[in-house]
């Protein structure tokens, strides 16, 4: 890839049990959206299933698309600081069910989620007490974990603090799929768009 070249990277919004799933940097420590790079010839929809594939070895199938977000930050490497531009396009995905993989098992199962057993063995209604089980990860420098969707939101009395995704951009977009998803499946999601600026405190952390 060119030194200068805009990265179009897909990424993908699972949301389970009110938990998100998340990928995080082991040597750097900040999170971020699961997702890759876009490669040429391929849609951007294919490039999140095909990543999701390579790193977890679980197949996910990808829904409804969400909007984007823009970023341009600076972030250090071994031969100093480069500027980076990437343009994130943002999807809805879930993995594939139990009956044609062992997916939901693994990534803490579909909708029974959200449902406890009696002991007469009929399903109650009920909240997941725990986030969903482990996703895991094929790749030695990325790990998978699960973060409270509760986390990303806040009102005006809330002091600042550090923004638990990156690109922040990306958290608006999180929430409207997560409000969607509370309201009905079927329900409209609006189309975000948002735009990181180029400044200090981006600087250092990707």
């Amino acid at each position: 890839m060119s030194r200068n070249a805009i990265e179009l990277i897909a990424r993908g919004v699972c949301i389970r049990a009110d938990h998100l799933l998340i990928c995080r940097n082991r040597r750097l420590g900040h999170t971020f959206l699961p997702g890759g790079h876009v490669e040429f010839a391929e849609t951007a929809a294919d490039a999140l299933s095909r990543e999701m594939g390579e790193e977890t070895g679980i197949p996910f199938r990808i829904g409804r698309f969400a909007g984007g977000c823009e970023a341009i930050f600076e972030q250090q490497h071994h031969k100093g600081p480069r500027q980076h531009h990437e343009v994130n396009l943002i999807f809805e995905m879930q993995p594939a069910p139990a009956s044609s993989s062992p997916a939901a098992s693994v990534a803490g199962g579909g909708p029974e989620n959200n449902q406890r057993t009696a002991p007469s063995g009929r399903q109650e209604a009920g909240p997941s007490p725990s986030p969903p089980m482990e996703v895991p990860s094929r790749e030695e420098k990325i790990a998978f974990e699960w973060l409270a969707i509760a986390s990303l939101r806040c009102d005006d009395d809330t002091p600042p603090r550090p923004a638990p995704l990156l690109p922040r951009g990306i958290v608006p977009l999180v929430l409207a799929i997560a409000e969607s998803v509370e309201r009905a499946a079927s329900s409209p999601l609006p189309v975000l768009w948002a735009t990181d600026p180029p400044g200090p405190d981006l600087r250092n952390v990707r």
